[in-house]
């Protein structure tokens, strides 16, 4: 008990002792100094009792005691520099970088095969969305929010999303317009951080997609490359939007046979046109994910014309489709492909609609 007490006392003697001898404003070394004097909350300014007065009541060696000469605790980040990691927004304020920010590319939407943004980006998106947005533009998107003229607000323009000039709106424009701000809104770069930025227009998007699913019948995929402002939307040679049932395939199981309804030719030929790219890489997907499955792609035509002509041609046809994908990295012993003429028809030879229907391009699973 008495050696507790001699230690103790020992040790606020040596206390007492640093703190005279330190003398000043400045006490030396102090048990929890900050409680006995104020302390500066500007990093980058002296704290009280520091730099030259330090100087002046304890000589030079006191410097040995402070992190900086002039007793600040911090210096600024020399001019041009950036943190580790941080990549700064490279388009400017202006009408030449609004235009520009179409190359700025969203990280959660891009190379989604099944058209499906992730469900964790859509509920931070929807949260964030919710707590900045839906004031003004509405929890629907529609530009009723609260502060909307629409509800009775003082602000009136207040763009609905569904409009087809914000339907297919580049997810870069949206960025730069919350990054900076436009017309009346204020910019969010201060309350969303850059990636709650790209969720929250995730999310605007995913609302977009759906529209354009429930109005212009597109699949998943299209909806959302259509709603990117992507200009490879699908499109057959008649201009019209593609929607493939391609999309909605996972797996492939033995005996599953398919139409490949956006396989398109130049007439009478077996050329490929380029607006079957779009079905033909979908099918390339699948195969990958499903590469145990052993296809054939078969090729098949109306009855019009001679029965050799129309072989022929169904031949040449399937083979096209098959050299697509093998050039598409789709090995030789997964698929296969023959042509099988006019004798195999989908629908009576009686109508230009039934004939259409005959002249297709299908592929069956066959093991």
């Amino acid at each position: 008990m008495y050696k507790f007490i001699l230690l103790c006392l020992g040790w606020l003697a040596i206390m007492y002792i640093f703190q005279c001898k330190a003398g000043g404003d400045f006490t030396g070394r102090e048990y929890m100094p900050d409680m006995a004097h104020s302390r500066a909350y500007d990093t980058y300014y002296p704290s009280p009792g520091s730099g030259t007065e330090i100087l002046e009541e304890m000589g030079p060696q006191t410097l040995d005691y402070l992190l900086f000469e002039d007793g600040k605790v911090a210096r600024k980040p020399v001019l041009g520099t950036i943190a580790r990691g941080h990549q700064p927004y490279p388009y400017p304020n202006d009408t030449t970088g609004y235009e520009a920010s179409v190359a700025y590319q969203n990280p959660y939407t891009q190379g989604l095969v099944d058209g499906e943004i992730p469900k964790d980006v859509l509920d931070r998106g929807q949260k964030e969305y919710l707590t900045y947005c839906s004031v003004c533009h509405g929890p629907a998107g529609e530009g009723g929010g609260t502060i909307s003229a629409m509800n009775g607000g003082p602000y009136a323009g207040i763009p609905n999303y569904f409009a087809d000039i914000y339907m297919e709106m580049p997810e870069g424009k949206m960025f730069h317009s919350v990054h900076y701000g436009k017309a009346d809104m204020g910019s969010y770069a201060s309350q969303l951080s850059k990636d709650d930025r790209w969720k929250v227009i995730s999310y605007i998007k995913s609302m977009q997609q759906t529209k354009a699913i429930d109005t212009k019948g597109m699949d998943k995929v299209a909806a959302l490359m259509y709603v990117k402002g992507q200009t490879n939307v699908p499109k057959s040679p008649t201009g019209e939007i593609i929607t493939s049932k391609l999309t909605s395939v996972k797996t492939l199981e033995k005996g599953k046979k398919m139409t490949l309804d956006n396989v398109f030719f130049s007439t009478g030929s077996a050329n490929l046109r380029e607006e079957s790219y779009y079905e033909l890489d979908l099918l390339k997907d699948i195969l990958v994910n499903n590469n145990g499955a052993k296809v054939e792609i078969s090729g098949h035509t109306d009855s019009d014309g001679s029965p050799e002509s129309n072989l022929g041609l169904s031949e040449s046809r399937s083979q096209a489709v098959y050299n697509y994908l093998i050039n598409g990295g789709i090995t030789m012993d997964q698929i296969t492909f023959k042509g099988y003429g006019d004798t195999q028809p989908a629908a009576p030879n009686d109508t230009p609609e039934n004939k259409q229907k005959n002249r297709r391009v299908e592929f069956e699973v066959l093991d």
